[in-house]
């Protein structure tokens, strides 16, 4: 099953956007852990589409935590400089391993030297080709965001890399005590060369699933929060508009979930240069239906009509900000978030619907 980065968002938003409406809970409040939520989302999609490592997991949490305050800024090439930044990230990993491993082994081996074979790579070689399309704050960004990733990963590894190193030393240790006596040096280089080899594959597989979910749950997050946010500020403009062509039905009067799907839509078609308005009143009307009813999505639909029909020509969409792409998302396998992972999260979200 297929859905788009922006029909996520709207649901997300729409979740957020009943909370404070319903709840009366502050926007900060409702936005926070929904998008912390969405995160782990992405995260482990990410890593349930991986190559069997722990590389994608490891990846994808250290640096899409660190992003947060990217998304008020979000744009196209922005999301796909940072993704690409962040999967390179994965070429720490065997390095990283490789080095702890040297450690373990030439603690019970002193007189065996094994030839580094993983090196770090610059922070600048890991800020994409494309950056010619970022601004130089973008580009500053990014740069920044490497050195953090980088120490975050550091700690990463001193955590989950050093038990993965002290298994990997036993298991050579054990091969090397049923190896013919006097061999233990080269068949211990046997045995690296065959562990940078499987990390290589690793990597080469980790990289596009680390970039494609990075990008994805940037687009996704950063529409989230752009729609909750200028949806509050312009609720007044945006609810005068749905009571003048919701004649008999007081915008106090409606469901919450049906006025907050049409403040999302009306704020598309009014700000959303990229959105065609048929496709907001569309995604207006499924929303209704899945979260509401069949009889919401007509009234729906009915109301965002007019409220079109009103509009002055040209007027809609012209107004368009942080212009994102809209991308497909993969949600066969929907991953299921474990509730112990985020102990602070409002723990009424995933029913506030």
């Amino acid at each position: 099953m297929q859905t788009s980065t922006r029909s996520i968002a709207r649901e997300w938003a729409l979740k957020i956007l009943y909370q404070c409406d319903a709840g009366n809970i502050p926007l900060e409040e409702a936005q926070d852990p929904a998008l912390e939520i969405l995160r782990m989302e992405f995260v482990q999609r990410g890593s349930r589409r991986a190559s069997g490592s722990e590389i994608e997991y490891a990846c994808m949490d250290v640096t899409t935590s660190t992003m947060k305050q990217t998304l008020s800024q979000m744009s196209a090439p922005f999301a796909q400089g940072l993704a690409y930044s962040a999967a390179q990230l994965s070429n720490d990993y065997p390095y990283l391993l490789e080095v702890r491993l040297e450690r373990s082994i030439s603690r019970k081996y002193p007189s065996v030297l094994l030839k580094r074979y993983f090196n770090l790579e610059s922070d600048r070689s890991m800020v994409p080709l494309t950056s010619v399309g970022l601004s130089t704050e973008e580009q500053a960004t990014v740069l920044r965001l490497i050195s953090l990733w980088r120490g975050r990963f550091v700690e990463y590894s001193e955590n989950h890399l050093a038990k993965r190193s002290r298994e990997l030393s036993k298991e050579w240790s054990d091969a090397c005590t049923q190896n013919p006596q006097g061999a233990t040096s080269e068949f211990l280089s046997t045995l690296h060369s065959e562990f940078c080899s499987a990390r290589e594959q690793e990597v080469a597989a980790a990289i596009p699933t680390i970039e494609k979910q990075v990008r994805l749950w940037l687009l996704t997050s950063s529409y989230t929060k752009m729609l909750t946010t200028e949806v509050q500020l312009n609720k007044e403009v945006l609810d005068a508009l749905i009571s003048e062509h919701s004649i008999g039905w007081p915008i106090e009067r409606q469901p919450p979930v049906d006025r907050n799907i049409m403040r999302i839509a009306v704020y598309e078609m009014l700000h959303c240069s990229d959105v065609p308005p048929p496709a907001a009143i569309n995604e207006a009307v499924e929303l209704a239906k899945k979260f509401s009813s069949s009889e919401s999505g007509k009234f729906v639909n009915g109301v965002l009509g007019a409220v079109l029909t009103a509009l002055p020509i040209n007027a809609s969409n012209t107004n368009g900000l942080n212009s994102l792409d809209d991308d497909v998302v993969d949600i066969t396998d929907e991953p299921e978030i474990d509730p112990n992972e985020n102990e602070n999260t409002n723990s009424t979200l995933s029913q506030s619907l």
